[in-house]
């Protein structure tokens, strides 16, 4: 991802247990990973899913890495998984201009604008 700008990833917690869990708190200790998308505290029966967003913002190149962990009731509380994301630079962009100068005597100067159409 370019540095920068930000990516979402859409995950699934489950509550694979027999009994009801409640999820108490979420957190990441990093600024550049994001959680949103859940309510805490929230209780999932079992078999219940809820939906929650990771978003990763890098500010520089390079790769960053940090754990999102849940606490909950259940007994292997606080569950983390390990999150991952890489930032890379933006491409260098660079164009060469020639022109041959207007004869006219009216001419004071040139104006070059930059589009994103690419010549055939």
């Amino acid at each position: 991802m370019q540095k920068g700008k930000s990516s979402n990833l859409s995950e699934t917690l489950t509550n694979t247990g027999g009994s009801t869990v409640t999820i108490s708190g979420a957190g990441i200790k990093s600024s550049e990973f994001l959680l949103s998308g859940i309510s805490l505290p929230t209780t999932l029966s079992a078999g219940q899913t809820t939906s929650l967003t990771v978003t990763f913002k890098r500010a520089q190149s390079g790769t960053a890495s940090a754990a999102l962990s849940f606490s909950s009731d259940a007994g292997n509380t606080p569950t983390t998984q390990a999150l991952t994301g890489k930032g890379v630079a933006a491409s260098s962009h660079s164009v060469d201009l020639s022109w041959n100068a207007s004869a006219g005597a009216g001419v004071v100067g040139y104006n070059v604008y930059r589009g994103s159409v690419l010549a055939d």
